[in-house]
């Protein structure tokens, strides 16, 4: 009678047990992954935006934007750099006639862009205070009045 030896390994059944719940790993990160990526990418248009807010307002108090208060591409170009605007992307600028306090609006084509709409989407025209809001997680945020 033969001794069998003590043999190490795996059996085919333990492999491919292995093989499938690595697969099952992978398809999972697969899609973190993919919805990490587009939540930057959302975040990005949101962030340029702000860039464009806090562009005219810089434009405005200089002067830029001319009487309508209202900041168009040509006026913003020269204060927010690596944005790529439209040519009908602008920020309005509203001054309350009571207290003198400014809001400013932005009209910006990318927002279109914007997947995960539940969590960031956003409309053209929006107010930079949610704006800032929606950029923050739902969290209130105040920003200095301009020239401050």
């Amino acid at each position: 009678m033969k001794q069998l030896k003590n043999q190490r390994g795996l059996t085919l059944i333990e492999l491919l047990a292995v093989i499938v719940i690595l697969a099952i790993i992978a398809a999972i990160a697969a899609v973190a992954i993919g919805n990490v990526i587009q939540n930057s990418k959302d975040k990005a248009i949101l962030s340029d935006a702000v860039a464009m807010l806090e562009g005219a307002k810089i434009a405005h108090m200089d002067g830029s934007c001319g009487d309508d208060d209202i900041c168009k591409k040509e006026h913003l170009e020269p204060f927010v750099e690596d944005v790529v605007m439209d040519d009908k992307d602008q920020v309005e600028i509203k001054t309350d006639k009571d207290d003198g306090t400014k809001t400013y609006e932005i009209t910006y084509k990318k927002f279109e862009e914007i997947k995960n709409t539940n969590k960031y989407g956003v409309e053209s025209p929006v107010e930079a205070s949610e704006l800032l809001e929606t950029l923050n997680g739902g969290k209130k945020t105040t920003t200095p009045p301009a020239g401050s």
